[in-house]
């Protein structure tokens, strides 16, 4: 299947924010991921789905991310 680079260029200057150059350095697979989480955010956004937050939220330091 054939990319279509000047779309990639709009979606990522116009959608994710980025220059034309950062674009052109980025990898096809970093931006198609980029992509993805974008569709699930403007998905939800559309939906109008809500967060949930538990009352009984772990406490999470960010040492423990090591």
């Amino acid at each position: 299947m054939p990319i279509d680079f000047p779309w990639v260029i709009y979606i990522g200057m116009n959608k994710l924010g980025f220059t034309y150059k950062q674009v052109g350095h980025m990898y096809f697979g970093f931006w198609s991921d980029l992509f993805d989480v974008h569709k699930k955010h403007y998905n939800f956004e559309t939906k109008r789905g809500l967060y949930s937050f538990s009352d009984e939220e772990e406490q999470i330091s960010s040492l423990d991310v090591l």
